[in-house]
């Protein structure tokens, strides 16, 4: 796989961030979300349309548990990876705005924030979960340092409305001191 992965890289002209699948983030992610599905497996059966924002080549999409999977992202190229290393998984080019009146079991949302602009990511993540029925959205929140390359921290309790805390995980590393934890937010009843 990571020979696929790095001519991949190559021949699209891919940034080389994406040449190693395994990050702690995304094996947490994967995890964490995969306990969730367990948890509801029988009162929603195979009905959980999943749904990742930001997926690059499709690392945590691509290995959740649930047979209703969509990886988003911006870069076609990145998605025509994703295709290949993960077949089974939907993938499309696009954003927030790729998904509309749905019923969305867990909308994950990881290592993109950070990078994007308060203002627009606040009117994404509102827009999408007014479009769309969202149980849970998985998302990091991040401590950064000085020295890291993280533009902007978020927290989900400023962000999601109408969501509370589920779940932190443990404290994860991040890139030059930074460090995150993965957050699962439930929609309120």
């Amino acid at each position: 796989m990571q020979i696929l992965r790095r001519i991949m890289i190559k021949i699209l002209g891919i940034d080389k961030w994406h040449q190693n699948g395994k990050k702690e983030y995304a094996d947490q992610t994967i995890d964490i979300v995969n306990r969730i599905i367990g948890m509801h497996k029988e009162s929603y059966g195979n009905k959980m349309l999943t749904v990742e924002v930001g997926c690059g080549f499709g690392d945590i999409i691509g290995n959740i548990h649930s047979k209703d999977r969509c990886g988003i992202d911006i870069n076609p190229r990145i998605v025509m990876g994703a295709r290949i290393i993960h077949p089974s998984t939907h993938f499309m080019v696009g954003s927030f705005e790729g998904i509309k009146n749905k019923k969305v079991f867990c909308l994950i949302i990881v290592n993109i924030l950070h990078f994007l602009e308060p203002e627009y990511v606040g009117r994404q993540i509102m827009g999408f979960l007014n479009d769309n029925n969202v149980e849970y959205v998985v998302m990091d929140e991040l401590k950064n340092s000085p020295n890291s390359n993280y533009k902007y921290e978020y927290t989900g309790g400023r962000l999601l409305k109408g969501y509370t805390l589920f779940f932190r995980s443990k404290r994860i590393i991040a890139s030059n001191g930074a460090s995150r934890h993965i957050m699962v937010y439930k929609k309120q009843i």
